[in-house]
């Protein structure tokens, strides 16, 4: 249930598209979004993780949009620089700790079994 859960919230934090993820790092720099959908090609092409597609489908309208309402974008990404970096801090702590606690519930979760084979 946790591993599940952690898997989740990783996921709702992917860069491109218009999840959590999306949100944040479009405050951060728009570049951000760009690794994010090269990230998620990689992703599906790897691990076969087709609902990907659709996260990258939404990710590239959500670029095209940026583009045609560029001045829009410009008044959303007028962040202070302050809050930008505590932001990205905040944004990176919590990708490592989901990570963490789905390779450490992924581990109690191999123990578990390996337990009740004997």
């Amino acid at each position: 249930m946790t591993y599940v859960t952690a898997f989740l919230n990783l996921f709702n934090l992917l860069p491109p598209g218009s999840l959590d993820g999306g949100r944040v790092t479009k405050a951060l720099s728009p570049v951000i979004w760009v690794l994010g959908i090269i990230g998620a090609v990689i992703l599906i092409w790897k691990l076969r993780a087709y609902i990907l597609v659709l996260i990258l489908v939404l990710g590239l309208i959500e670029v095209v949009s940026m583009i045609k309402n560029r001045q829009k974008m410009a008044d959303y990404l007028d962040v202070e620089p302050r809050f930008r970096l505590l932001i990205g801090v905040s944004y990176i702590i919590l990708v490592g700790v989901l990570a963490v606690i789905m390779m450490y519930s992924l581990e109690i979760s191999a123990e578990f079994a390996r337990s009740m084979r004997k």
